[in-house]
């Protein structure tokens, strides 16, 4: 009967002789034209063309190859005669059974993803799987097509693409603090297992940001959408990058724009030496290299600092040159009346009153001349039993004020410091000085041999001297005039005119107190009595504080200072 023979193409030598298969024109011919061994054409170590191939293995990925978008794809070479290699890629993200990944396979899906091999599918080994989604999970399996048929593979362990860079995060002036700064940006989510913010000087620039120590981290990574990056000096200008990481990969994002924190005014002191009635000069470490737009002096007409709002101040004035003033002059202040002061620092992302309130009189002081000087009121003298009458007469009476110098054994007294001179008296005629004995009274007396004494009440003017201060100081100074082997008296620096510096704006010491400018006791007998502390002071503006607020943001992470106060 007629034969036809079709060549198969996989086949090797597929006759000995096409001369005689073309001639042949019987069974035996073709025999001998095939050849002795009619299977032997193809090679079955490498499978068999008329079989289905065999399943492929579990792929497994090469880290080499991932990125954000991509999984590089490895298997061993499959053979078999293949005509066709597919990867198919399911993502395991948001299936409802994560062990059958491919139950609804559709390369229309978007999280579903199907490559063709373009080299040889029998002899290929790789594949890069590309446009994937960044930080997603994805399980990945072979597909394999002969002259017979096709075959699915096993399903890969589950691989994971690397996070994808973070957006510049952006600045949340409402929570700024004097050290610290409010930092958003969208939840991330790809699985993240650590989000952080890195920060550093505006001026140091990205490479700052590439050098610089871990600033704060976030506690929910994948979910936080705002950070508190703490730790930070007061208006400073910052810039922050944001550093992702998942199991897969590490990615940085862009630098931000430049954030700066609240401004940090020191406390002021008062330079007693130059106060009038209507007058008050103040001192304070200049504010630079802090970033400062506006200084202002906030006046309170209080007494103390707990009564005092600064929310409703009876004075503001604006500060010359806010970034380097060091002194301020208060005008047109009410006469003999006490306030509590407040420096006030804007920029751009707010503004902060300095922590402790300064409590200033509008009372004229000079420093002490000659020996000793002060103020003090010559009370008058009622003679004779204190009758309810003459107590009330002594009510009535009013005392007056005079400016008394103490010069060796001379004690002239003045309408005013450097004014007309009222009167005097020579110590020798003084037979002694009565104190109370307790020292603690503001009054003191002259008893004068064959007059009457003179009673005189000490009326401080001093901000950091108290009247039972000055008291005990002229009795310490008559009497060491009166006998150089008495006690000499201890009277304190800034009566004489030193005025304390001012603390630094954004130092960590505290400023001094009033008590703290008052020289240290001497002996017990000629030491006056201890200054009275600083009043409690009145709580800082909601703007410096650091992160309050925070957890009104669903899934922002915040980190604490490590129990660091403020530079106050």
């Amino acid at each position: 009967a007629a034969c036809q023979v079709i060549p198969h193409p996989q086949r090797k030598n597929w006759c000995t002789s096409p001369a005689k298969m073309q001639a042949a024109n019987s069974l035996d011919d073709i025999v001998d034209a095939l050849g002795d061994d009619l299977t032997g054409s193809y090679d079955t170590s490498l499978g068999d063309p008329n079989v289905k191939p065999k399943p492929p293995p579990a792929p497994v990925e090469d880290p080499a190859g991932r990125s954000e978008t991509t999984l590089r794809i490895t298997f061993p070479a499959q053979q078999q005669f293949l005509e066709k290699l597919v990867v198919q890629v399911a993502a395991v993200d948001g299936i409802a059974d994560a062990t059958q990944p491919f139950a609804n396979f559709s390369s229309a899906s978007a999280a579903n993803r199907e490559f063709k091999c373009q080299s040889d599918p029998k002899t290929a080994t790789s594949m890069d799987v590309v446009g994937l989604v960044p930080g997603t999970q994805y399980c990945a399996r072979l597909v394999v097509t002969n002259p017979s048929g096709t075959s699915v593979g096993a399903n890969s362990d589950i691989l994971l693409t690397c996070p994808s860079p973070p957006p510049a995060p952006t600045e949340v002036k409402e929570k700024h603090g004097v050290r610290s700064l409010g930092i958003a940006f969208p939840a991330q989510n790809q699985r993240l297992i650590e989000c952080s913010v890195y920060s550093c000087p505006a001026a140091e620039g990205t490479a700052g940001l590439d050098s610089t120590t871990l600033i704060t981290s976030a506690q929910a990574p994948a979910t936080c959408i705002g950070i508190t990056a703490t730790n930070l000096s007061p208006g400073t200008t910052y810039i922050h990058r944001l550093k992702v990481e998942n199991v897969a990969g590490v990615a940085r994002g862009e630098p931000s724009q430049p954030m700066t924190t609240l401004p940090l005014p020191p406390t002021p002191v008062e330079d007693t030496t130059k106060r009038t009635s209507t007058s008050v000069t103040i001192a304070f470490s200049p504010m630079a290299p802090q970033v400062v737009t506006k200084l202002e002096v906030l006046v309170v007409d209080a007494p103390k600092p707990s009564k005092a709002n600064f929310d409703a101040p009876m004075k503001t004035y604006n500060v010359p040159d806010p970034s380097n003033a060091s002194t301020f002059l208060l005008k047109d202040m009410p006469s003999d009346a006490t306030f509590c002061i407040k420096l006030k620092a804007t920029n751009d992302s707010g503004s902060t009153l300095c922590k402790d309130a300064l409590v200033v009189s509008t009372k004229e002081f000079a420093p002490v001349e000659k020996d000793f000087s002060s103020f003090m009121l010559e009370m008058p003298k009622v003679e004779g039993k204190k009758t309810l009458g003459r107590r009330l007469s002594m009510r009535k009476a009013k005392p007056k004020r005079f400016f008394y110098v103490l010069d060796g054994k001379l004690l002239t007294w003045f309408d005013e410091p450097k004014g007309k001179e009222i009167g005097f008296i020579h110590l020798g005629k003084v037979s002694e000085i009565k104190s109370d004995e307790t020292r603690d009274s503001t009054m003191l007396e002259l008893a004068i041999k064959g007059q009457p004494s003179i009673l005189l009440q000490a009326d401080s003017t001093d901000p950091n001297v108290t009247s039972v201060q000055l008291a005990n100081i002229w009795v310490d100074a008559l009497n060491y005039a009166l006998d150089p082997s008495c006690p000499a008296p201890v009277i304190p620096d800034v009566m004489r005119g030193v005025v304390a510096p001012p603390t630094q704006a954004a130092s960590a010491p505290k400023a001094p107190s009033q008590q703290q400018r008052v020289p240290s006791a001497g002996p017990a007998a000629s030491t006056p009595a201890p200054a009275p502390s600083v009043p409690a002071t009145v709580p800082e503006t909601a703007a410096a504080e650091d992160g309050e607020g925070f957890d009104e943001f669903e899934g922002f992470g915040t980190v604490e200072d490590g129990g660091e106060e403020f530079g106050f």
